[in-house]
């Protein structure tokens, strides 16, 4: 004997598949949107420190170049670009090396750039224990424009303004 299936169970099953249709596209969808905001966030600190790393990989360049191939007042002028998240940057000259440090952040938190020269650089612009070759302190992103001049003994940084 057949059975025959009631309106009722019909609606029920139809209601049934239907959220299983709708609830697998959402499972879908949100992994979806998962996935590209994990991208999006990776992209973008991987931007961050390529800005920060180019920053000052271009610095040391040209305090090397102009210290080993120029004589004392000799000066160039260079543009960096700073992202959005940069803390704080200095330089100090402790046991014969210079530290330059950027400070900035990524979303893993809060980390710093370091990069070493054997040059001793200084600026108009102390900060603790060491120099800064911004203004008054006042670290900003985007296009900064530095002035590093020769001097007796080493290499002077500024911003210019």
């Amino acid at each position: 004997m057949v059975r025959k299936k009631s309106k009722i169970s019909k609606k029920a099953q139809i209601s049934f598949e239907y959220i299983s249709i709708v609830s697998f596209g959402l499972a879908i969808l949100l992994s979806g949107i998962y996935i590209f905001y994990s991208y999006s966030m990776s992209s973008n600190d991987a931007m961050v420190i390529s800005r920060v790393e180019e920053a000052g990989y271009n610095i040391i360049h040209h305090v090397e170049t102009l210290y080993y191939t120029t004589g004392v007042g000799s000066s160039v002028f260079i543009e960096i670009n700073l992202p959005e998240s940069i803390k704080d940057s200095t330089f100090s000259f402790t046991q014969g090396e210079t530290e330059l440090v950027f400070e900035y952040t990524t979303s893993g938190g809060t980390t710093e750039a370091i990069f070493f020269t054997p040059i001793n650089m200084t600026s108009n612009n102390p900060q603790g224990t060491g120099y800064t070759f911004f203004n008054a302190g006042d670290v900003h992103s985007g296009s900064v424009m530095l002035k590093i001049t020769k001097i007796n003994g080493g290499i002077r940084v500024d911003e210019k303004t």
